[in-house]
């Protein structure tokens, strides 16, 4: 398990390869970073959310690289609230998408642009 900035909080990162196996040292692509952010600041702006969890703060990030980006369960999102815990599941979606029963989030983020060829 690494350490990682995300949302300018140190976040327990473990990063899972394809192969299932835990890479200890590894941590969070750049693309990854915007996808957990962009998950955090939806749920941190969700009234039901912020309700439910009162003061929770993202602990702890798991990326399972071996499922695809835009699928439930490639981002697994640990909090730690006033009462105790929760967990929420995110991942890159077409249409913004939020199931809080489910504990879904599907965030956008933009495209990087195409690379210049010389």
């Amino acid at each position: 398990m690494s350490t990682q900035q995300i949302n300018k909080q140190n976040i327990e990162v473990v990063v899972i390869g394809p192969d299932g196996k835990a890479d200890a040292t590894a941590t969070l692509t750049e693309r990854e970073v915007a996808t957990v952010e962009a998950v955090d600041a939806t749920l941190q702006a969700n009234e039901q959310f912020r309700t439910a969890y009162p003061g929770a703060k993202l602990v702890r990030v798991d990326s399972n690289r071996g499922v695809d980006e835009k699928r439930n369960g490639r981002y697994y999102l640990r909090y730690k609230h006033q009462t105790g815990g929760t967990e929420f599941w995110g991942h890159i979606a077409k249409v913004p998408a939020f199931d809080f029963k489910k504990g879904v989030v599907g965030v956008q983020i933009p495209t990087p642009p195409p690379r210049a060829t010389s």
